[in-house]
C-alpha cells in the first residue's frame, strides 16, 4: 500500500509539473509572439526544438541510466529515423502553426 501511493504521489507531482511548464511556456510564446517583441513563429519554433535536442543530448551525457532502451535504438537507426523524422517534422509544423496563433491571439 505504501509503494502504491508513492507511485501515485509521483505521478501526479510529475504530471503537474509538466502541466505547470507547459502553462509557463505557452504563457511566455504569447507574450513574445506581440508584434512590438519577437513576432517571428518560424524562429521561435526552430529555437525551441534546437534547445530541446541539446538540453536532451546533455542529459543524455549526464544521466545515460534514464535512457535505458539507447542500445536498443542504436542498433535500428534506419528504422528509427524512418519513423521518427515524420513525428518530429510534424511537432515542429505543430509548434510553428500554435505560435502562429498566439499573434493573433494577443
Amino acid at each position: 500500500q505504501p509503494s502504491q501511493m508513492a507511485a501515485i504521489a509521483q505521478t501526479v507531482t510529475i504530471g503537474g509539473a509538466y502541466i505547470l511548464t507547459s502553462s509557463a511556456l505557452i504563457s511566455f510564446n504569447k507574450y513574445l509572439m506581440q508584434p512590438q517583441r519577437f513576432s517571428h513563429a518560424l524562429h521561435l519554433t526552430a529555437i525551441h526544438m534546437v534547445v530541446t535536442f541539446l538540453m536532451s543530448l546533455c542529459l543524455y551525457g549526464c544521466a545515460p541510466q534514464l535512457y535505458p532502451t539507447m542500445g536498443l535504438a542504436r542498433g535500428n537507426m534506419g528504422k528509427l529515423f524512418k519513423s521518427m523524422l515524420p513525428l518530429g517534422a510534424l511537432f515542429a509544423v505543430a509548434l510553428f502553426c500554435s505560435n502562429q496563433a498566439y499573434r493573433y491571439s494577443s
